[in-house]
């Protein structure tokens, strides 16, 4: 009869279990106390023998047990675990004698064996095999493992048989095997098994082999020679390996004269390709490069405006820029915010892992998790959620540390250490060590993500929908010494030099900058060589990949023509000088000289020289920014500057997508929101997600109805013109603006993303939304940069859209019945 209850607290139905099993659980007395726990018994699968499972001696009512699954229960097999308890429980009859009866309990569980199988390979071979006799020796190999633990499973016996012969076993070694057999003449197959202790096999299956036997030909010459075999051989004492020329003389001067039969020629085309000319008569052997660099040390987000060029500091061995100027807030809002909730909750959990560190904070564990723990969200706000982030919400409501809400109760007073709130309970004996992890966690909250500090650190500026940013560099004191460098319509993604112009005008402030500093470095220039260039030995032929003497030309192809002139003559001519630079530098080459192998030196001036005419090379230059007086050619020469930038940064896929398109059937643009951050930190398609509320839906309409203007997808939000500045100079920019439920109730549908949210307020310049459109989304980046440091930002990236789209826009219309 019953009176004892099993429970199974290693596994749960449908788990999946190794071929060496642990269970374990407890039984419970359900009957009156004098129940006595006589043995607790398994059974692994229906049918199978049962077996005594171990009782704790310190908790008698707690079991477990221990071993290997039977080889009946094969790999990915459902199978049955019962566990029977049997008791006694005693008690008086009516009459008083002491009596007692048998008492039981039982609990099942239905599991699944890992499918963990054997594993084997064969590597490819020759199917066809020859030989003089009647046997040839075969050689096969491949390799031999097992999908699970090693420590369960071993490593597998291999057998093989030949035809349909007994299996004969061999062994492995490191997971390898090889074997060599000895095959008659004929079709034959060979099949290689490997099986576990358990039963599990894995089969090569029968791979064939055909055994030919090749007849050599009949000996016809007498005295002929043979091999010890018998084969017709044409071996001797006397044979050679390789044919190689022999000099019957010693002297090698004809062979380094290099004799010329037709000097003529030779003169000729010497004349031909301008060696006559004298210019590079002599090789460079060694440079000596001076230069002169400084270092950035300011950085300002925004455009540069009079009265104020104060910049910010800024050290490139310490952070990259990217970060500095692409960041934008990722933490935004408060504990309402959806989209950092799996943020908050993990940042929520290093709090919680720093208490356990400290011997007097960890016994607050549950009062910071109770008194922070995450909130509800309102009804509607809920609603509005992705099925994953309602999920994940309930399932940590209530019973997670929500980080956001614990940093505004650390800082809810401006002071240096952190307040604990006093519903906490801690005790003055332990303020000091809660307050230190506290002021440690807070350290690790602020760097964990780099994000601009206030909208005046943000170079994102959302009526271009760009970034835009400056560095400075002193080479002196003077202020004309100062060399401000801007990168304007940065739309994301990679940053180099050639992203920033130079400032002629407006500079920003250094103030204790750097000092530049001058070095010198001598070098050995090494040449650079294009394809289709003279060689540099006279017994090696040219590349044949560009022939420019090939080049097929008209009389007026001059370019065509100055380029097969210019690479046969001066092809071989152009020398590398390797430059060490600091990363962040802003370098001028003050001088070069060049020692060529006679001993020359010859100077080499910079562009921009003032002993110089003007250059009119610009490859490699800062080009300046166009102003009222700036010319349209006007560059920075003589300057090269090596941005502290990163070269391929990790890059998450967008968790937020905008599109802006122009609808000319409306004649307003579009602000679509495609994509938007959930709670899980991953992009969700705004047009699967719920309404904002749910609107009434009356009955069926009859007839035609009139309609003051059609209903538009509630994702596409319009983008309207207004005019912005005086009368007499305004202008059109373009305004985010609303639209209302097509239920009567006229209420406003808004727009819930960040990037979207951040143009509602911004006047956006009507140039940058063209017929094309553009593509905004916002993505994660991770970079290492070169102090070691890790850097996390999410930036937003504007590329070119797909083109116009339409939303069937239509006013003052009649819905005719169908």
């Amino acid at each position: 009869m019953a009176g004892l209850t099993v429970t199974i607290h290693s596994h749960t139905n449908g788990g999946t279990v190794a071929r060496w099993i642990g269970i374990w659980g407890s039984v419970s007395i359900t009957a009156r106390p004098t129940v006595t726990l006589n043995s607790v018994q398994i059974q692994l699968g229906v049918g199978g023998p049962w077996l005594t499972a171990q009782r704790d001696p310190n908790a008698h009512l707690n079991w477990s047990w221990q071993g290997q699954l039977p080889n009946t229960v094969r790999p990915g097999d459902t199978f049955v675990v019962t566990i029977s308890a049997q008791g006694t429980r005693r008690f008086r009859d009516g009459e008083g004698r002491q009596d007692s009866e048998a008492v039981d309990g039982e609990a099942t569980r239905v599991l699944v064996l890992e499918n963990k199988q054997p594993w084997l390979t064969m590597d490819p071979f020759h199917p066809t095999a020859s030989t003089l006799g009647e046997t040839a020796q075969i050689t096969l190999s491949g390799g031999v493992g097992h999908e699970g633990h090693p420590d369960i499973y071993f490593v597998p016996q291999l057998h093989y048989r030949v035809d349909n012969g007994p299996f004969v076993a061999f062994p492995s070694i490191a997971g390898r095997w090889s074997l060599s057999l000895t095959l008659a003449r004929g079709q034959r197959s060979v099949e290689v098994k490997a099986s576990d202790g358990f039963g599990s096999e894995r089969s090569t299956g029968p791979r064939s082999i055909r055994v030919l036997t090749y007849v050599d030909s009949p000996r016809s010459v007498p005295n002929e020679r043979t091999t010890p075999s018998g084969a017709a051989t044409t071996s001797s004492v006397t044979s050679w390996t390789r044919i190689e020329s022999e000099v019957a003389g010693a002297d090698m001067g004809l062979s380094v004269a290099l004799r010329v039969f037709d000097p003529v020629w030779m003169l000729t085309r010497q004349w031909q390709m301008g060696e006559y000319q004298g210019e590079d008569t002599g090789s460079p052997v060694k440079a000596r490069i001076r230069t002169n660099s400084a270092m950035v040390s300011r950085w300002k987000p925004g455009a540069l405006q009079a009265g104020n060029l104060a910049g910010l500091p800024y050290a490139p061995n310490a952070a990259p820029l990217e970060a500095m100027i692409e960041a934008v807030k990722t933490r935004v809002g408060g504990a309402t915010e959806p989209s950092t909730l799996s943020l908050a909750i993990d940042a929520g959990l290093h709090f919680l892992r720093l208490l356990n560190g400290d011997a007097r904070a960890r016994k607050y564990i549950a009062a910071f998790r109770q008194r922070y723990a995450v909130e509800a969200l309102a009804a509607d706000a809920a609603q509005r959620l992705d099925a994953a982030s309602r999920g994940l919400l309930a399932s940590l409501q209530g019973r997670a540390l929500d980080a956001r809400r614990l940093v505004a109760a650390l800082r809810s007073v401006p002071a240096a250490v952190p307040n604990i709130d006093a519903a906490l309970g801690v005790t003055p004996a332990d303020l000091s060590a809660v307050r230190a992890v506290a002021s440690a966690w807070l350290l690790w909250h602020d760097a964990l993500l780099h994000e601009p500090a206030d909208q005046a650190a943000n170079a994102w500026a959302p009526d271009r929908l760009e970034y835009t940013a400056s560095v400075a560099a002193s080479f002196a004191s003077a202020p004309s010494a100062n060399v401000t460098l801007t990168a304007t319509q940065h739309e994301g993604g990679r940053l180099d030099w050639y992203s920033f112009d130079s400032e002629a005008a407006l500079k920003l402030d250094t103030p204790g900058a750097p000092p530049s500093s001058v070095s010198v470095e001598t070098v050995v220039p090494a040449p650079v060589h294009i394809h289709g260039t003279p060689t540099q030995r006279i017994w090696e032929f040219e590349d044949g990949h560009v022939a420019y003497g090939l080049i097929p030309t008209e009389p007026a192809d001059i370019a065509q023509m100055m380029l097969a002139e210019y690479a046969g003559s001066y092809g071989n001519d152009w020398y590398v000088v390797p430059l060490t630079l600091p990363v962040g530098s802003l370098t001028r080459i003050s001088s070069l000289v060049v020692v060529d192998t006679f001993g020359v030196q010859s100077l080499v001036r910079p562009m921009g020289d003032p002993a110089l005419t003007a250059p009119h090379f610009s490859m490699w230059q800062q080009s300046r920014r166009l102003g009222s007086n700036t010319p349209a050619d006007d560059k920075e020469v003589n300057l090269f500057f090596v941005p502290p930038t990163v070269g391929m940064p990790l890059e998450s896929v967008p968790v937020e997508e905008l599109h802006l398109v122009r609808d000319e059937m409306a004649n307003i643009a579009w602000a679509i929101e495609v994509t938007r951050e959930g709670a899980t930190e991953r992009a969700t398609r705004v047009a699967d997600l719920p309404a904002q509320s749910p609107t009434a839906e009356g009955g069926p309409e009859q007839g035609d109805r009139y309609r003051l203007w059609s209903a538009v997808p509630r994702h596409w939000h319009p983008v309207l013109p207004v005019r912005h500045g005086q009368a007499d100079q305004a202008g059109i920019r373009l305004k985010l603006g609303l639209t209302v439920a097509p239920d009567g109730s006229l209420r406003p549908i808004q727009g819930e993303g960040r990037i979207l949210s951040a143009l509602r307020e911004t006047l956006l310049h009507d140039e940058e939304v063209a017929g094309g459109g553009l593509h905004l989304s916002r993505r994660r980046k991770l970079t290492r940069w070169i102090n070691g440091s890790t850097w996390l930002w999410s930036s937003i990236r504007t590329e070119v859209g797909r083109g116009e789209q339409s939303a069937q826009l239509r006013f003052d219309y009649v819905d005719e019945a169908k």
